[in-house]
Order: structure tokens, then C-alpha cells, then sequence
């Protein structure tokens, strides 16, 4: 027979040490009698034969160990299928379609008439963008007036999970003015559909780059990077559950008719419970805002959107990409801060025009959230304070450390066989 130990940490680097064990063939008559588990049993001097029926004992153990394996792939199969059905389900209302701006039910079920209809069938000539999970967005306009913006999903397994995931978040983080607000979805005849509330002034990255910045003065932009902000401690720690968006940057950043940030685009988002375990997961979202220790691990936490949106204070302020002919914004912001110049960061566009505390401390706080080491990041609730003047700046060195990615390996302990691993990424957790 074969005894040994099996784990798995999925895309994640683990290591997995085996610190107690016990093992018995046959057991004693009063389990009191057992030896203790912190040493391994004595083997026994003669090792005694195993029968025919020991033989169809363990053939019958090994069926059913893999029928209830079986037995739970599929039974998570069809919970997820079963998920979907009941999101699609008939509901009794009143009207053909929900009130958008509803704050008692800001939103529902829609019909694929009514999304057909808003958006002329599905018409080209109605596209205004395309989502990070491929779907096709649309503008439309309901019955009532009101104008949506339909987000129409490709009927595949990677755009079904992203529908699932978005909706999913949605529906636990409702209510906030700094989040893109649903209006509903439509789950009918290969159809997966979300309608959001149509925002008129585009998004972020545009308003900074296509735009030239000229079209975004301070005040909306210290008003935007404050705005995610706050959307972003809520989902850490507002909802049910803290959910992870994992793909923060400009482009999912809306912008409504009064140019206040909504963030959006949650096609990527996870939820995981309140104190839980770290998410490992493969790692996803957009070059140049991924947390290095992120990428190295596979190991998403809400730290992970903490970096990303460092990054994305630091495009706002300067009004650059986050890799511009090769250089990241972040050693270009550094190096400026180095030389006590860190002021000049300051977009170009604006032409002097800004509060200079106001710049300075959006820029430190975003140097804080893309720390080398990922111990030192601020929760998003230390950066509402950092940024609302509520709180003081952490330190900042002139210096950008380098970074924090190598592997220590401490001395073999007793166990000769198995090394002991401490890796730098896993205190960011």
C-alpha cells in the first residue's frame, strides 16, 4: 500500500509542509490507546498479508471516492447553469420595463423587446464601445426616455462567466454614487445582456488623452481620483461581501453628466467573504496597473486594486499613460520626488491651473499605493483620509526601493526532506 500527502494552491506559489501525522492499519480495540500524533508508530516487525477481500474493500472505497468527485463536478455545473435560469426567471411587474433612476429599485429584469427595441435591434450604427470581457456596448433608449447603455455579452463560456461575475457584483454593491448604476439585464434565447445608465461624458482615459486634458480642469480631476477612491473602500469593505474589481484603470472610470467618476466595467470582479482566505486566482486585468506581487503570485487581494488604483492617481495628476516611450509613470513621478521637484509632475494641460497641495497629495498617495513593498500600501480607507486631508501622508522615500520579489529560503528544519519557503509577496495578503 502507499501513504502520502496531496495539495494544490491552483496558479499560486505554496508550499506545503506536513507537520503532524499518524498511521495505523489496524486499529486498536479503544482508541485511547492510540499512540500520540506527534510521533510517527512504530513498524511492525512482520507486515501481514493483505487479503482478497482487503483487496475489494479498497476497489470499493476507490468508486466511491471518484463517483462523489464526479458526482460534485456536476452538481457545481448545474448550480451554475441553475444560477443563470433563476436570474432569467419570470417576474410579475407592473410595466414593461423599470424605472432607471428608481432609488427603492434601481433595477430589475428587462424583456429582450424592450432591449431590442432600445437599442433598434442591436443596430452597428448604435456602438459605443467594447467592454475588457469582449461585450459589445450600445447605446439605447427606453420608452420612458431614459438613454442606457446596453451591454451585450457573446453567448461563450468566457463571456457567460464574465456576465455572471458582473451581475453578481452589481447586485451586492448597488448603491453607491461612485459606482456605474444598473438599470437591469436580460438572461433570454442565447441573449446576456446588462443596461447600465448611459453616461454622456465618456470615460477617463479619453477625457485625459484623446481629448488632450484640456476638457478636464483640476477640480474634476481631484474630484474624480477622490470618487473611485470611495467606490473602492465600499466595495472592500461597504458590501456583503468584498469584492475585488481587478482591472481598475482610466478607461472603466465613466464619467456622468456633471463629470463625477463612476467606476465600472466589473466583468472581472470576484467576491470573497469578509475575512477570508486570499483569492488565488490567474492573474487578469490591464499591463502597466497590475501590483507586481500580483502577477508573481497569482494571489488577488483588495491590496491588488489598492496598486492599481495608485496607478491611476498618478495618470489623473500627470496626465500620462502608465507606460509613456517606455518609461512607467511611477519611476517618472519617483524620480521627480527624488528631486524635490514633484510639483512639475503636474499635467502640462493645466497650465498651472490646480491646487498645489491638492496635486501634492494626490501624487504622494498614489507613490504610496505602488510601494515596492506591498506591506507598506495603504487600505482604501486610509486613502479617502490621505486624500480628503482627514489624515496624514505616510512617508514617502526620495529613493524608489527596489523590488520586493526575491525568494528567501531558510535553513532545512528537521524534516530533511522539505525546505522551508518565506516568500516576500505572501505578507501582502
Amino acid at each position: 500500500m502507499y501513504a502520502g500527502f496531496s495539495a494544490s494552491n491552483g496558479h499560486g506559489a505554496a508550499l506545503h509542509v506536513v507537520e503532524r501525522w499518524t498511521f495505523r492499519t489496524f486499529g486498536f480495540a479503544n482508541s485511547s490507546q492510540a499512540p500520540p500524533p506527534s510521533e510517527a508508530p512504530a513498524l511492525p516487525n512482520k507486515p501481514l498479508p493483505l487479503t482478497s477481500n482487503h483487496q475489494h474493500q479498497h476497489h470499493h472505497l476507490f468508486y466511491k471516492v471518484l463517483g462523489g468527485a464526479l458526482g460534485g463536478v456536476v452538481l457545481l455545473f448545474l448550480v451554475i447553469i441553475g444560477s443563470v435560469f433563476w436570474l432569467s426567471r419570470p417576474v410579475r411587474r407592473t410595466s414593461q420595463e423599470p424605472t432607471v433612476l428608481s432609488k427603492d429599485k434601481p433595477y430589475g429584469t428587462m424583456s429582450l423587446e424592450v432591449v431590442r427595441a432600445a437599442t433598434k435591434s442591436f443596430d452597428s450604427g448604435n456602438v459605443i464601445g467594447v467592454g475588457g470581457s469582449g461585450a459589445t456596448v450600445y447605446e439605447g433608449v427606453l420608452q420612458s426616455g431614459s438613454r442606457v447603455a446596453v451591454k451585450r455579452f457573446q453567448a461563450n463560456w468566457p463571456c457567460t462567466k464574465a456576465f455572471v461575475s458582473e451581475l453578481a457584483a452589481m447586485l451586492n454593491c448597488p448603491h453607491h454614487p461612485n459606482l456605474v448604476r444598473l438599470a437591469g439585464w436580460c438572461c433570454s434565447k442565447d441573449e446576456l445582456v446588462l443596461v447600465y445608465e448611459f453616461m454622456p461624458n465618456g470615460n477617463l482615459d479619453c477625457a485625459l488623452h484623446t481629448m488632450g486634458g484640456a476638457t478636464l480642469p483640476w477640480e474634476a480631476r481631484f474630484k474624480a481620483v477622490l470618487g473611485v477612491a470611495s467606490a473602492l473602500e465600499y466595495l472592500h469593505d461597504g458590501c456583503d461581501s468584498r469584492i475585488l474589481h481587478r482591472d481598475v484603470k482610466s478607461s472603466n472610470v465613466l464619467l456622468d453628466g456633471e463629470f463625477n467618476a463612476r467606476l465600472g466595467d466589473f466583468g472581472l470582479a470576484r467576491l470573497v467573504s469578509h475575512g477570508g482566505l486570499p483569492l488565488t486566482i490567474q492573474p487578469a486585468g490591464t499591463l502597466g496597473y497590475l501590483a507586481p506581487e500580483y502577477v508573481h503570485s497569482g494571489v488577488a487581494t483588495e491590496r491588488s486594486d489598492v496598486y492599481s488604483f495608485g496607478v491611476l492617481a498618478l495618470e489623473v495628476a500627470t496626465g500620462r499613460r502608465p507606460i509613456e516611450r517606455g518609461v512607467s509613470v511611477v519611476d517618472w513621478v519617483w524620480l521627480l520626488w527624488g528631486r524635490r521637484r514633484l510639483v512639475d509632475a503636474a499635467d502640462q494641460w493645466l497650465q498651472g491651473r490646480f491646487v498645489a497641495e491638492e496635486m501634492r497629495r494626490v501624487l504622494l498617495v498614489g507613490l504610496s499605493c505602488v510601494h515596492p513593498d506591498c506591506r507598506k500600501w495603504p487600505g482604501m480607507r486610509r486613502v479617502v483620509r490621505m486624500l480628503d486631508g482627514s489624515s496624514h501622508l505616510t512617508l514617502v522615500p526620495d529613493k524608489k526601493p527596489p523590488v520586493m520579489l526575491q525568494t528567501q529560503v531558510n535553513q532545512p528544519s528537521s524534516m530533511n526532506s522539505v525546505d522551508t519557503v518565506n516568500t516576500a509577496f505572501y505578507s501582502c495578503r
